[in-house]
């Protein structure tokens, strides 16, 4: 392990659900929810082993490696291998901002291992405008889906897959 690193990301499995739960960092109803997540992305990872093409979404804990406790969520939904594009999905779960320590591992994953061009994520509050602008997203075009969210997406450099 590098000294420099701060946080360790696994992908999510129940127990972290379970130890969310436990520590009190989600109530029952994100319990639920985060089971169905969960099921959703094993349900995409058996699709995409029977079809590469179909990977749909994957989610993953990052923890700080000097507590050892979860910090939050990180995920990659709506992939569109056709497209080369994913939303980027974050959920700071202790406020501590470990989430940004995060992204970098994720841009990593989507070039190298996914193949894609870029990410988007949606934002309609200025600490979440914040987030994406600090990582070099710029404003796409306001969404027609979220009401009063912009769309910020990043595109990345060097090759770009076709």
């Amino acid at each position: 392990m590098n000294k420099k690193e701060t946080v360790k990301i696994e992908l999510l499995s129940p127990n972290h659900v379970i130890e969310l739960k436990d520590k009190g960092f989600i109530d029952m109803y994100e319990f639920l929810f985060m089971l169905q997540v969960y099921s959703n992305m094993v349900q995409s990872v058996n699709e995409h082993n029977r079809n590469p093409e179909t990977l749909y979404e994957l989610h993953w804990v990052v923890r700080d490696i000097k507590t050892d406790n979860i910090g939050g969520m990180i995920g990659l939904s709506e992939i569109n291998h056709k497209d080369k594009r994913a939303a980027l999905r974050t959920a700071d779960v202790q406020r501590s901002k470990i989430i940004t320590k995060a992204c970098t591992f994720i841009e990593n994953y989507c070039i190298d291992n996914l193949k894609l061009n870029s990410v988007y994520g949606h934002a309609d509050r200025d600490a979440t405008i914040a987030f994406w602008k600090k990582f070099g997203y710029t404003t796409k075009t306001a969404s027609k889906d979220v009401k009063g969210a912009f769309l910020f997406e990043k595109i990345f450099g060097g090759k770009q897959y076709s």
